[in-house]
Protein backbone atom coordinates (compact mmCIF):
# COMPACT_ATOMS: atom_id res chain seq x y z
CA UNK A 1 0.00 0.00 0.00
CA UNK A 2 1.57 3.64 -1.12
CA UNK A 3 -0.21 4.21 2.17
CA UNK A 4 2.44 2.04 4.47
CA UNK A 5 5.40 3.19 5.92
CA UNK A 6 8.32 1.27 4.35
CA UNK A 7 11.38 3.11 5.53
CA UNK A 8 12.26 6.05 8.25
CA UNK A 9 14.53 8.63 7.92
CA UNK A 10 16.55 11.19 9.94
CA UNK A 11 17.75 14.30 9.23
CA UNK A 12 18.33 17.64 10.88
CA UNK A 13 15.13 18.54 12.57
CA UNK A 14 13.10 16.21 11.21
CA UNK A 15 12.03 12.41 11.31
CA UNK A 16 9.92 11.11 7.96
CA UNK A 17 8.50 8.09 7.16
CA UNK A 18 8.32 6.76 3.19
CA UNK A 19 6.17 4.56 2.12
CA UNK A 20 7.62 1.87 -0.78
CA UNK A 21 7.14 4.41 -4.03
CA UNK A 22 9.97 6.81 -2.07
CA UNK A 23 7.02 9.51 -1.34
CA UNK A 24 6.89 11.28 2.09
CA UNK A 25 3.59 10.19 4.19
CA UNK A 26 4.56 11.79 7.67
CA UNK A 27 7.30 14.33 9.01
CA UNK A 28 7.71 14.45 12.46
CA UNK A 29 9.74 17.63 13.90
CA UNK A 30 12.61 17.47 16.45
CA UNK A 31 11.87 19.89 19.53
CA UNK A 32 13.57 23.41 18.85
CA UNK A 33 17.50 23.37 19.04
CA UNK A 34 17.87 19.83 18.76
CA UNK A 35 18.25 16.96 16.17
CA UNK A 36 18.04 13.27 15.93
CA UNK A 37 20.73 11.02 17.35
CA UNK A 38 19.37 7.44 17.62
CA UNK A 39 16.30 5.94 15.47
CA UNK A 40 14.79 2.27 15.79
CA UNK A 41 11.84 0.80 14.30
CA UNK A 42 10.02 -2.66 15.68
CA UNK A 43 6.59 -4.16 14.56
CA UNK A 44 4.48 -4.40 17.86
CA UNK A 45 0.91 -6.17 17.95
CA UNK A 46 -0.07 -9.88 16.76
CA UNK A 47 0.61 -11.20 13.30
CA UNK A 48 -2.13 -9.41 11.29
CA UNK A 49 -2.68 -6.63 13.09
CA UNK A 50 0.78 -5.33 13.34
CA UNK A 51 1.66 -1.98 14.22
CA UNK A 52 4.86 -0.19 13.60
CA UNK A 53 7.00 1.84 16.48
CA UNK A 54 9.04 4.43 15.88
CA UNK A 55 11.47 6.02 19.08
CA UNK A 56 13.67 8.75 18.34
CA UNK A 57 16.46 10.44 20.96
CA UNK A 58 17.28 13.80 20.36
CA UNK A 59 20.69 15.68 20.89
CA UNK A 60 21.09 19.15 21.61
CA UNK A 61 22.52 21.44 18.73
CA UNK A 62 21.74 24.69 20.06
CA UNK A 63 25.11 26.90 20.45
CA UNK A 64 24.72 30.29 22.59
CA UNK A 65 26.63 33.55 21.46
CA UNK A 66 29.85 33.57 23.66
CA UNK A 67 29.74 37.13 23.17
CA UNK A 68 25.91 37.79 24.26
CA UNK A 69 27.44 38.50 28.20
CA UNK A 70 30.58 39.49 27.35
CA UNK A 71 29.40 43.50 27.84
CA UNK A 72 29.92 44.57 31.99
CA UNK A 73 26.43 46.30 32.53
CA UNK A 74 26.79 50.20 33.03
CA UNK A 75 23.50 51.22 35.57
CA UNK A 76 21.02 49.05 37.22
CA UNK A 77 18.37 48.95 34.43
CA UNK A 78 21.41 47.31 32.38
CA UNK A 79 22.10 44.95 35.17
CA UNK A 80 18.61 44.22 35.28
CA UNK A 81 18.44 43.11 31.50
CA UNK A 82 21.49 40.86 32.12
CA UNK A 83 20.08 39.41 34.63
CA UNK A 84 17.13 39.02 32.74
CA UNK A 85 18.85 37.24 29.83
CA UNK A 86 20.87 34.86 31.65
CA UNK A 87 17.51 33.65 33.19
CA UNK A 88 16.11 33.02 29.94
CA UNK A 89 19.58 31.73 28.97
CA UNK A 90 19.57 28.97 31.90
CA UNK A 91 15.60 28.13 31.21
CA UNK A 92 16.38 27.56 27.68
CA UNK A 93 19.52 25.01 28.55
CA UNK A 94 16.96 23.10 31.03
CA UNK A 95 14.67 22.69 28.36
CA UNK A 96 16.97 21.62 25.76
CA UNK A 97 18.61 19.39 27.97
CA UNK A 98 15.03 18.20 29.56
CA UNK A 99 14.31 17.20 25.72
CA UNK A 100 17.36 15.26 25.36
CA UNK A 101 16.57 13.24 28.20
CA UNK A 102 13.46 12.09 26.53
CA UNK A 103 12.27 9.53 23.78
CA UNK A 104 9.95 10.09 20.99
CA UNK A 105 7.51 7.44 20.01
CA UNK A 106 5.54 7.26 16.91
CA UNK A 107 3.37 4.37 16.13
CA UNK A 108 1.65 4.23 12.90
CA UNK A 109 -1.78 1.92 13.34
CA UNK A 110 -4.63 1.21 11.32
CA UNK A 111 -3.57 4.46 9.25
CA UNK A 112 -3.10 6.65 12.22
CA UNK A 113 -0.01 7.77 13.59
CA UNK A 114 0.24 7.79 17.67
CA UNK A 115 2.49 10.29 18.91
CA UNK A 116 4.10 9.38 22.81
CA UNK A 117 7.13 10.73 24.89
CA UNK A 118 8.53 8.56 27.23
CA UNK A 119 9.92 11.11 30.36
CA UNK A 120 12.99 10.03 31.96
CA UNK A 121 12.21 8.08 35.51
CA UNK A 122 12.24 10.62 38.38
CA UNK A 123 12.95 8.85 41.19
CA UNK A 124 15.87 8.85 43.29
CA UNK A 125 17.17 11.95 41.81
CA UNK A 126 16.20 15.89 42.84
CA UNK A 127 14.40 18.43 40.74
CA UNK A 128 17.84 20.11 40.11
CA UNK A 129 20.07 17.09 38.82
CA UNK A 130 19.55 17.30 35.13
CA UNK A 131 18.37 13.59 33.50
CA UNK A 132 21.36 12.18 31.31
CA UNK A 133 20.97 12.81 27.61
CA UNK A 134 19.71 9.25 25.82
CA UNK A 135 22.51 7.96 23.30
CA UNK A 136 20.97 5.41 22.04
CA UNK A 137 18.33 2.84 21.20
CA UNK A 138 17.11 -0.93 20.52
CA UNK A 139 14.51 -2.84 19.91
CA UNK A 140 14.38 -6.51 20.99
CA UNK A 141 11.46 -9.14 19.40
CA UNK A 142 9.97 -11.38 22.29
CA UNK A 143 7.27 -13.74 22.58
CA UNK A 144 4.77 -11.53 24.13
CA UNK A 145 6.16 -8.22 22.63
CA UNK A 146 9.20 -5.78 22.03
CA UNK A 147 11.74 -4.46 24.25
CA UNK A 148 12.55 -1.08 24.04
CA UNK A 149 15.90 -0.14 25.38
CA UNK A 150 17.27 3.18 25.87
CA UNK A 151 20.68 3.87 26.90
CA UNK A 152 22.06 7.39 28.02
CA UNK A 153 24.75 9.36 28.56
CA UNK A 154 25.70 7.81 32.49
CA UNK A 155 25.30 4.02 31.11
CA UNK A 156 22.13 3.34 32.20
CA UNK A 157 19.91 0.67 30.38
CA UNK A 158 15.96 1.71 30.94
CA UNK A 159 13.75 -1.28 29.34
CA UNK A 160 10.42 0.11 28.39
CA UNK A 161 7.80 -3.17 27.09
CA UNK A 162 4.96 -2.72 24.62
CA UNK A 163 3.01 -5.96 25.18
CA UNK A 164 1.31 -7.75 22.45
CA UNK A 165 -1.70 -7.73 23.96
CA UNK A 166 -1.50 -4.01 24.74
CA UNK A 167 0.59 -2.71 21.96
CA UNK A 168 0.04 1.00 21.87
CA UNK A 169 1.26 1.71 25.73
CA UNK A 170 4.40 1.08 27.03
CA UNK A 171 5.45 0.29 30.73
CA UNK A 172 8.38 0.21 32.76
CA UNK A 173 9.99 -3.40 32.15
CA UNK A 174 13.24 -2.69 34.21
CA UNK A 175 16.49 -0.38 34.98
CA UNK A 176 19.72 -1.13 34.47
CA UNK A 177 23.63 0.46 35.12
CA UNK A 178 26.57 -0.20 34.51
CA UNK A 179 29.23 0.05 37.13
CA UNK A 180 32.76 0.30 36.16
CA UNK A 181 35.18 -1.09 38.83
CA UNK A 182 37.69 1.25 37.35
CA UNK A 183 35.85 4.11 38.61
CA UNK A 184 34.76 5.52 35.67
CA UNK A 185 31.98 6.48 34.57
CA UNK A 186 30.14 4.79 31.43
CA UNK A 187 27.93 6.25 29.09
CA UNK A 188 26.37 4.17 26.07
CA UNK A 189 27.35 4.74 22.48
CA UNK A 190 25.65 1.88 20.71
CA UNK A 191 23.37 -1.11 20.81
CA UNK A 192 22.86 -4.25 18.97
CA UNK A 193 20.48 -6.96 19.75
CA UNK A 194 21.59 -10.66 19.73
CA UNK A 195 18.82 -12.67 20.04
CA UNK A 196 17.08 -13.89 22.69
CA UNK A 197 17.58 -11.74 26.01
CA UNK A 198 20.95 -10.95 24.57
CA UNK A 199 22.22 -7.28 23.95
CA UNK A 200 25.57 -5.72 22.60
CA UNK A 201 26.48 -2.66 24.43
CA UNK A 202 29.48 -0.48 23.52
CA UNK A 203 30.40 2.44 25.60
CA UNK A 204 33.52 4.81 26.00
CA UNK A 205 34.99 6.52 29.10
CA UNK A 206 32.97 9.45 29.77
CA UNK A 207 34.87 12.65 30.61
CA UNK A 208 35.02 13.43 34.65
CA UNK A 209 34.01 17.10 34.11
CA UNK A 210 30.78 16.57 32.38
CA UNK A 211 28.01 17.95 33.75
CA UNK A 212 25.90 14.87 33.38
CA UNK A 213 28.72 12.10 35.00
CA UNK A 214 27.32 13.33 39.12
CA UNK A 215 24.16 12.15 38.32
CA UNK A 216 24.92 8.55 36.89
CA UNK A 217 23.44 5.65 39.76
CA UNK A 218 21.18 8.08 41.73
CA UNK A 219 18.21 6.08 40.49
CA UNK A 220 16.26 4.09 42.77
CA UNK A 221 15.19 0.41 41.59
CA UNK A 222 18.28 0.39 39.39
CA UNK A 223 20.21 -3.14 38.95
CA UNK A 224 23.67 -2.19 38.72
CA UNK A 225 26.04 -4.53 36.38
CA UNK A 226 29.23 -4.71 37.27
CA UNK A 227 31.93 -4.50 34.29
CA UNK A 228 35.83 -4.00 34.80
CA UNK A 229 36.24 -0.80 32.14
CA UNK A 230 33.78 2.26 31.23
CA UNK A 231 35.37 1.54 27.96
CA UNK A 232 34.43 -1.93 26.16
CA UNK A 233 31.98 -3.89 24.26
CA UNK A 234 29.53 -5.80 26.67
CA UNK A 235 27.14 -8.75 25.93
CA UNK A 236 24.69 -8.06 28.20
CA UNK A 237 21.68 -10.72 29.33
CA UNK A 238 18.59 -7.93 30.36
CA UNK A 239 16.83 -11.09 31.75
CA UNK A 240 19.72 -12.31 34.33
CA UNK A 241 20.87 -8.38 34.71
CA UNK A 242 24.56 -9.88 34.27
CA UNK A 243 27.23 -9.48 31.82
CA UNK A 244 27.77 -12.62 29.64
CA UNK A 245 30.93 -11.73 27.37
CA UNK A 246 33.18 -8.79 27.47
CA UNK A 247 35.00 -7.40 23.82
CA UNK A 248 38.40 -4.96 24.58
CA UNK A 249 39.36 -5.53 20.93
CA UNK A 250 39.61 -1.41 19.91
CA UNK A 251 41.55 1.00 21.03
CA UNK A 252 38.81 3.67 21.02
CA UNK A 253 35.14 3.06 21.92
CA UNK A 254 32.96 0.89 19.01
CA UNK A 255 31.05 3.79 17.17
CA UNK A 256 28.60 1.12 15.39
CA UNK A 257 27.85 -2.86 15.60
CA UNK A 258 26.21 -5.32 13.35
CA UNK A 259 24.63 -9.03 13.95
CA UNK A 260 25.78 -11.10 11.04
CA UNK A 261 23.43 -13.79 9.62
CA UNK A 262 25.38 -16.12 10.90
CA UNK A 263 25.75 -15.60 14.29
CA UNK A 264 29.08 -13.39 14.26
CA UNK A 265 29.06 -9.37 15.32
CA UNK A 266 30.86 -6.91 13.43
CA UNK A 267 32.23 -3.96 15.46
CA UNK A 268 33.65 -0.59 14.51
CA UNK A 269 36.11 1.25 16.19
CA UNK A 270 36.29 5.09 17.09
CA UNK A 271 38.33 7.62 14.84
CA UNK A 272 41.36 6.88 17.09
CA UNK A 273 40.91 2.32 16.58
CA UNK A 274 39.77 2.98 12.71
CA UNK A 275 38.93 -0.98 12.80
CA UNK A 276 36.53 -2.81 12.02
CA UNK A 277 36.39 -6.10 13.15
CA UNK A 278 34.87 -9.31 12.87
CA UNK A 279 33.53 -11.76 16.12
CA UNK A 280 32.94 -14.96 14.64
CA UNK A 281 29.27 -17.35 16.53
CA UNK A 282 32.52 -19.42 17.79
CA UNK A 283 34.35 -17.30 19.09
CA UNK A 284 31.31 -15.62 21.17
CA UNK A 285 30.19 -18.66 22.67
CA UNK A 286 33.41 -20.20 23.19
CA UNK A 287 34.19 -21.53 26.80
CA UNK A 288 38.17 -22.17 26.10
CA UNK A 289 40.91 -21.08 23.36
CA UNK A 290 43.23 -18.86 22.41
CA UNK A 291 41.86 -14.87 22.34
CA UNK A 292 40.53 -13.98 25.18
CA UNK A 293 41.14 -14.13 29.12
CA UNK A 294 38.97 -14.20 32.34
CA UNK A 295 37.84 -11.54 34.39
CA UNK A 296 36.41 -11.67 38.05
CA UNK A 297 33.22 -9.35 38.52
CA UNK A 298 31.93 -10.34 42.27
CA UNK A 299 31.64 -14.00 42.17
CA UNK A 300 31.19 -14.19 38.04
CA UNK A 301 33.87 -15.32 36.16
CA UNK A 302 33.37 -13.27 32.53
CA UNK A 303 35.14 -13.78 29.54
CA UNK A 304 37.51 -11.07 27.88
CA UNK A 305 38.22 -11.30 24.07
CA UNK A 306 40.80 -8.93 22.81
CA UNK A 307 41.39 -11.00 19.41
CA UNK A 308 38.72 -11.15 16.46
CA UNK A 309 38.37 -13.54 14.03
CA UNK A 310 39.15 -11.02 11.07
CA UNK A 311 39.50 -7.23 10.44
CA UNK A 312 38.40 -5.29 8.06
CA UNK A 313 41.33 -3.25 6.57
CA UNK A 314 39.72 -1.22 4.05
CA UNK A 315 37.01 -0.29 5.78
CA UNK A 316 38.77 2.22 8.16
CA UNK A 317 36.50 4.96 10.80
CA UNK A 318 32.78 4.29 9.66
CA UNK A 319 29.96 5.39 11.51
CA UNK A 320 27.66 3.04 10.21
CA UNK A 321 26.83 -0.78 9.46
CA UNK A 322 24.35 -2.53 7.85
CA UNK A 323 24.29 -6.28 6.62
CA UNK A 324 23.28 -6.57 2.79
CA UNK A 325 22.01 -10.60 2.38
CA UNK A 326 22.16 -12.57 -0.68
CA UNK A 327 18.81 -12.47 -2.54
CA UNK A 328 19.28 -15.75 -4.09
CA UNK A 329 17.14 -18.54 -2.33
CA UNK A 330 18.67 -20.60 0.24
CA UNK A 331 22.45 -18.89 -0.38
CA UNK A 332 24.39 -17.88 3.18
CA UNK A 333 26.38 -15.09 1.63
CA UNK A 334 25.55 -11.38 2.18
CA UNK A 335 28.36 -8.09 2.41
CA UNK A 336 28.82 -5.48 5.03
CA UNK A 337 27.54 -1.85 3.92
CA UNK A 338 29.63 0.33 6.05
CA UNK A 339 29.15 4.56 6.15
CA UNK A 340 31.15 7.24 6.35
CA UNK A 341 30.06 11.22 5.63
CA UNK A 342 28.95 10.77 1.94
CA UNK A 343 31.05 7.37 1.21
CA UNK A 344 29.39 3.82 1.87
CA UNK A 345 31.77 0.94 1.48
CA UNK A 346 30.83 -2.72 0.29
CA UNK A 347 32.38 -5.55 2.04
CA UNK A 348 31.76 -9.32 0.51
Amino acid sequence: SSSAPAFATAGQGVVKLWNDEGEAIAAMQSPRGTSPCALVAAAIGYEGNQSLLLATAHRVTYQSDPNQFRLVPQDEAGRRRRAQAEEQERQLRLRLDAAAARVQVSIQSGGQLQQMTIEPPSNGRGREVVSPPVTSLAALDRDDGTILVIGNACGELRLVQFRRDNNLMGTDYKLMHLNPADGGTASIVCMEPLGGSLLAVSTRQRPADDSTSSSTHALADSVAIDVPLAQAVYIIDIEKCACDLIIDGHSDAAQAMCLLPDGGLATCGGKMDAKSKVWDKSLLGATSGDGHNNVGMGEANVRVLTESSATLDDVGYVFALTVLPDTKPGSKHYALAAARYNVVKICI
